[in-house]
């Protein structure tokens, strides 16, 4: 799972035209393996170890908070159970992730070996990236052909369907790889960074700077020579303003002397759905995310958004969407759920005697951090993200996580 889910989409692209049926059950896998592995491994941790079995349970408590707050915000404006349970199930998912590789995984050290087959996947997708970043630049400067780029660097992708998500990928597998490594390759360190540079992600590069900053700090000053060409893409990047799509723009916007982005847009949009449904949101599924796309939400017509829908599935924030399907109590909620991630990765950094695993719980709070960031110009359902950051916080909760000899 680790492996093949995070080229989710490049090797659907594969399966698709060769076999619509097998392409189906592959879109489930993630999802399928949650449905039947999460009840199965509570049980092993209540088994196994109480405490470990007891941190899951407070991870939970949020999650089942927002649960149960968004069935009562579709039950409250009348939308079906189906779309309802669709809607939540795509916020909460991948957290169940947690706790089925606390179970399964109980070894740190099974752990790092697993990491490393992660470790060479990476390096050889921040390769290929560099691959085609110089190919992309031969061709524009000798072979004067065209290219979409920004601050006149290729876009890569790699062997990942978009650039951000080759950016955070590679990003998460650098975090976690200084955080464990005693002693750093700098072949290793030179791939993951290409994989991240030449994704041109404003959210990967601040969150690069971010980890280097980190490290320059404890005393890795080779990472500087990276570091700098990521703050100066990043001021560069902070002029430059997005504007897909705008000739689309119908309404009152077009009638503004002034251009706005898409997110402007989307994000103007979000707030008055929520203007109008405040307290616990139009319910879950309605507005924002792949399941009000799939299922043909009602508000985009009533909203003047049913424009974007096929070209933009989803808002592409988090936040705004949330605020619109689940309310301020919901979105409140769903934040306290980062927050205790957060905490819990803290608390088990101070309490475990070990410095390999202190410096692990670490690396993935920063990571925490980052995919924060992320929220507010993404969402949480990337699988090539956000399922081996899920896997890795289960890791640290399972791998002999020093539960056992707290202080």
């Amino acid at each position: 799972m680790l492996i093949i889910l995070p080229f989710h989409y490049t090797i659907d692209k594969i399966i698709k035209p060769w076999n619509i049926q097998l392409s189906k059950a592959f879109n489930i896998l993630d999802e399928l393996t949650i449905l039947l592995l999460f009840l199965p491994a509570m049980l092993r941790l209540y088994k196994i170890n109480k405490k470990l079995y007891h941190y899951n349970c407070i991870l939970l408590v949020p999650m089942l908070s927002f649960i149960m707050t968004g069935y009562i915000s579709g039950i409250i404006n009348q939308n079906t159970l189906f779309l309802t349970t669709l809607g939540i199930f795509d916020y909460v998912k991948h957290f169940f992730v947690v706790a089925i590789y606390a179970a399964f995984i109980r070894d740190f050290d099974e752990f790092k070996k697993i990491f490393n087959y992660l470790l060479i996947i990476a390096v050889v997708v921040g390769l290929i990236a560099l691959g085609e970043e110089c190919w992309a630049l031969y061709s524009k400067y000798i072979l004067h052909k065209n290219f979409r780029g920004r601050i006149g660097i290729y876009r890569a992708s790699s062997l990942l369907s978009h650039y951000n998500l080759l950016g955070l990928y590679c990003l998460l597998i650098l975090t976690v790889y200084l955080s464990v490594a005693k002693k750093v390759n700098l072949v290793i360190l030179f791939s993951l960074i290409s994989g991240i540079l030449t994704s041109v992600s404003r959210t990967a590069y601040t969150g690069f700077v971010i980890v280097s900053g980190l490290q320059f700090f404890k005393g890795k000053r080779l990472i500087a020579v990276f570091l700098v060409p990521a703050i100066v893409g990043l001021f560069f990047m902070s002029f430059l303003f997005d504007s897909n799509l705008m000739d689309m723009i119908k309404g009152e916007y077009s009638k503004k002397p002034e251009i706005i982005s898409y997110r402007e847009y989307a994000r103007g949009k979000a707030m008055e759905v929520w203007n109008d449904y405040p307290v616990l949101g139009a319910g879950p599924g309605m507005f924002g995310g792949p399941v009000a796309w799939k299922y043909h939400s009602h508000l985009y017509e009533e909203y003047n958004y049913r424009i974007f829908v096929d070209r933009f599935r989803s808002l592409d924030q988090l936040w705004p969407q949330a605020l619109a399907e689940v309310g301020i109590v919901g979105t409140i909620i769903f934040a306290g759920l980062l927050f205790t991630i957060l905490s819990i990765l803290l608390i088990l950094r101070r309490r475990d005697d070990s410095y390999d695993k202190k410096r692990f719980y670490s690396g993935l709070a920063t990571y925490s951090i980052i995919l924060f960031i992320y929220t507010f110009s993404g969402n949480l359902n990337s699988i090539s993200i956000i399922y081996p950051y899920c896997a890795f916080l289960g890791v640290g909760l399972g791998g002999n996580s020093g539960l056992n000899n707290a202080k």
